[in-house]
């Protein structure tokens, strides 16, 4: 039995994809164990929706393949690799399952006897994987890399074998094998879905064949929604169209025009938000361009477009901030007295905080000023720089520095609280003492980090200072990918945009 760290490298087929499935898995950490908790051991595999086939292409797994079995698939004595060449995988096997080595150990031998074992038997191996290993990565790297080997043979015969599998089974190799067929051949596999009684799996299966479809050609999916049944045409449409806007978005504005009038169905919104996402990213200037002509009907009716600016406000930032800024600026306040700038100060902060610095003179003064200062002082204070977050804040009115430095604070005392409590007899003011001190006892009072004298001397300064502190009622002050205030404007946006009146957002292909 092994002890301590194993990685496992990407050496083949089954692992990739199972380490796919897993996500971020890239090794596993073995203790050592009795051989009766064996099966305990095994790590469980999550899933992403029904089968096994991670977001790998079929090349990438071929690929993976290739180089799997062009290396040496065993880390075992030299009589075991000569007991794997024996005629009877299902010996082998059962003794793979029953020796004294962990299962994750000895992947490598599973997946070379599984697969000699399918050559003789075909897929009515996997019933048999399934009831020796259980539900654990093993078992789902031996499946995927036989239900692989299979497809790549022969797909219509490896699809009709996996009906003939015991109920779990056959549901997670037809979903498998319907995402790889999908990707080469869907008309074929949608000619084969519709001609198999798969009672309640069909829906599942016909979604596999879907997102597969979506993920390889949304274009052809598009031209063939007449081949589906009618059930699926709303939201396959509706999906390749998103699908287009992600990978060529200039080419789904036409698909705008196509999509109801009605303010109650989300596809034109989605679709117009994915466009600008992601044009944004590819070419942040023909984006802002697309989004500043948009026409909608009625007067004063902007915060539809005023969203779909934001997207491309924060992706132009990262490459051309001062344009970013002025667009930003151009736009006119929301009705809840917000700018636009923050969306771009706060991006510029996370990548060059002295300029976004240099940004604030030019911010407008109110909510939007202050938002983009909470912006810039919580990216100095994620990178450790914490005395030019506190210096920055004085520059902000009095009645603001409080909502200011509570930004600051929460990342401070989450991240270096020691630091923060003994820096507390340096800050400037007693408004920023007292803050401080709040932030200190809203993050670690039941820490255990403080001592009771220190929670008494922490709660005397917030209560003698005699200035309002602001509460730290939220977590996401610390969270820069969800930008605390870009979720505030994201509400206020967001929320009763046709202002009670059913106003249709119009959105033209021109």
């Amino acid at each position: 039995m092994k002890k301590g760290l194993i990685t496992l490298g990407l050496g083949g087929v089954a692992i990739g994809m199972a380490l796919g499935v897993l996500g971020s898995v890239v090794f596993y950490s073995l203790t050592s164990a009795s051989k009766s908790n064996k099966s305990d051991q095994s790590v469980e595999l999550g899933r992403n929706g029904p089968g096994l086939v991670s977001e790998l292409t079929n090349n990438e797994i071929a690929t993976q393949k290739s180089e799997f079995d062009s290396t040496s698939r065993f880390d075992s004595p030299d009589e075991t690799k000569s007991e794997l060449k024996s005629t009877n995988p299902s010996q082998v096997w059962n003794s793979l399952v029953k020796d004294d080595k962990e299962n994750i150990a000895q992947v490598d031998a599973f997946l070379k006897v599984g697969a000699d074992w399918a050559n003789l038997e075909g897929l009515k191996v996997i019933d048999t994987v399934r009831d020796t290993l259980g539900s654990s990565a093993v078992a789902d790297a031996v499946v995927l890399s036989i239900l692989y080997d299979a497809f790549e043979s022969d797909s219509q015969t490896a699809f009709q074998s996996a009906l003939s599998l015991s109920p779990q089974s056959r549901k997670d190799a037809l979903a498998s094998i319907v995402s790889m067929w999908a990707k080469t051949d869907p008309i074929a596999t949608l000619a084969a879905l519709n001609s198999t009684n798969l009672g309640a799996m069909r829906g599942e299966l016909h979604q596999s064949l879907i997102d597969s479809w979506i993920e390889s050609n949304p274009k052809d999916l598009l031209a063939n929604l007449e081949h589906l049944p009618d059930y699926l045409k709303r939201n396959a449409q509706h999906g390749a169209m998103l699908g287009v806007a992600r990978t060529t978005p200039p080419d789904a504005i036409e698909f705008l025009a196509e999509l109801p009038n009605d303010p109650n169905d989300d596809r034109r919104y989605d679709l117009a938000f994915e466009i600008a996402e992601h044009w944004s990213r590819i070419n942040a200037y023909a984006a802002l361009e697309w989004v500043s002509s948009i026409p909608f009907p009625g007067e004063g009716n902007k915060r539809p477009q005023r969203m779909l600016l934001t997207k491309v406000l924060r992706n132009l930032a990262a490459s051309d901030p001062n344009l970013a800024l002025q667009s930003a600026l151009n736009d006119p306040m929301g009705r809840f007295d917000h700018g636009l700038e923050p969306y771009v100060v706060s991006k510029v902060a996370q990548i060059d905080a002295e300029k976004a610095i240099s940004m604030l003179s030019n911010v407008r003064d109110g909510k939007t000023k202050t938002a983009s200062y909470r912006s810039v002082g919580r990216a100095l204070s994620e990178n450790g720089r914490y005395e030019r977050a506190v210096d920055l804040g004085l520059s902000l009115s009095e009645e603001n520095q409080s909502n200011y430095y509570c930004a600051v604070f929460n990342v401070w005392a989450r991240s270096d609280p020691g630091h923060l409590l003994k820096s507390l007899e340096e800050m400037p003011t007693s408004l920023v003492k007292s803050q401080a001190a709040y932030n200190l006892l809203a993050s670690h009072r039941r820490s255990g980090l403080l001592n009771d004298r220190e929670i008494e001397n922490l709660q005397g300064i917030v209560d003698g200072s005699g200035h309002k502190v602001t509460l730290a009622a939220t977590s996401s002050y610390t969270d820069s990918s969800l930008d605390y205030d870009a979720l505030l404007l994201q509400l206020e946006l967001e929320s009763n945009l046709n202002d009670g009146e059913d106003t249709v957002f119009v959105l033209s292909g021109n």
